[in-house]
């Protein structure tokens, strides 16, 4: 977490305004992507473009035309409940990169997106994924259904609905800490709803801001679950306590140790697929990707924005250390690992 964090700020990230857009789907989309992973980077795809164009029409409508930007998306597989969940972080240069007659590239930051804007995008991004993913077989009443040889599938269907997977439970809604005092719940500023699409773009980290965007970015890339939420009580079960109390009164969830498991196993993305994708002048081959990306040169002027020290790169690299050991150590004692059988050989070794 802390490792990446670092990596994005001082080696991919230049020093201008960035933006985050969360962009969340459908409940019956969600084990669609979970289910055929293929479609995620043709949903992210169709998003990103959507937002990429709203930064070129925001340069437009001040002058000169064209422009160009990036992104890096963290791809989320959970939500704050161990909820199967499979949404979209999107780290946006918040504006673009225009180069002059002379070659030189300036970056145009954008102005700061209305609620209006937001809800123009993601109507728009909402029509452009449903179109597309019926393009590839899947309408809107299109029905998902899981392989009943399939582990991984019945857990992931059970994660999606909020239900117990495995056990004698198996099938009922996962048990709640219901505290008194819910309440309605109102969207915030910069976020807006469309067919069950929600496009969130609240939060933006100025050009100087270099430690709050390093900050956003461990929020990005944290693990699935943060040890201090969780509880053992006396009789066995898990606590999972909420982050903070839902609009309905929720404070925690219960669980058995096996549902538990089965929360957690439902979460793990599929092999070879990556979890991070870069977009515009940030892709592997885009064109001003080494002239926006961070100069590593720079680390040694103090004037830089991208300063970073031996000292905090040390920093870097022993919370990276120490957050790889305490998951480890958390997997061990969360699963319980089968002894390994080492065959005999049938002839002694013997030394000269």
């Amino acid at each position: 977490m802390a490792e990446r964090a670092a990596h994005w700020v001082d080696h991919v990230l230049p020093a201008v305004g960035v933006r985050q857009w969360v962009l969340t789907i459908p409940w019956g989309r969600r084990f669609l992507l979970a289910r055929y992973p293929r479609l995620i980077r043709g949903v992210l795809g169709i998003a990103t473009t959507q937002i990429f164009r709203w930064y070129r029409d925001d340069l437009a409508r001040r002058g000169p035309g064209g422009g160009q930007t990036g992104s890096v998306t963290v791809v989320q597989r959970f939500g704050s409940a161990l909820r199967l969940n499979v949404h979209f972080h999107i780290l946006a240069l918040d504006g673009c990169y225009l180069e002059g007659p002379d070659g030189q590239l300036t970056f145009h930051r954008a102005h700061q997106p209305t609620t209006a804007d937001v809800q123009e995008l993601v109507t728009r991004i909402s029509v452009a994924v449903e179109h597309w993913l019926a393009l590839q077989g899947h309408g809107p009443d299109d029905a998902v259904d899981g392989d009943p040889d399939d582990g991984q599938d019945l857990l992931q269907a059970a994660s999606l609905a909020g239900k117990v997977g495995l056990g004698r439970r198996a099938g009922q809604r996962s048990r709640r800490v219901v505290v008194l005092g819910g309440r309605e719940y109102a969207l915030p500023a910069r976020c807006a709803v469309s067919e069950g699409y929600n496009l969130h773009a609240a939060v933006s980290i100025g050009p100087q801001d270099r430690a709050g965007l390093e900050r956003l970015c461990r929020y990005l890339s944290r693990p699935t679950l943060a040890k201090s939420r969780l509880e053992r009580r006396a009789d066995g079960q898990v606590v999972l306590n909420m982050k903070r109390v839902w609009s309905d009164g929720t404070a925690a969830m219960v669980f058995s140790p096996a549902e538990f498991v089965a929360r957690l196993a439902a979460l793990v993305p599929p092999p070879q697929k990556n979890s991070v994708i870069y977009h515009g002048v940030l892709g592997g081959n885009a064109a001003f990707r080494s002239r926006v990306v961070p100069k590593p040169e720079a680390e040694s002027e103090s004037e830089s924005p991208a300063l970073v020290t031996e000292e905090r790169r040390t920093r870097h690299r022993q919370l990276g250390s120490a957050s790889c050991r305490e998951r480890v150590e958390i997997s061990v004692v969360a699963v319980p690992l089968k002894k390994k059988v080492i065959p005999q050989r049938s002839t002694p070794i013997t030394t000269q």
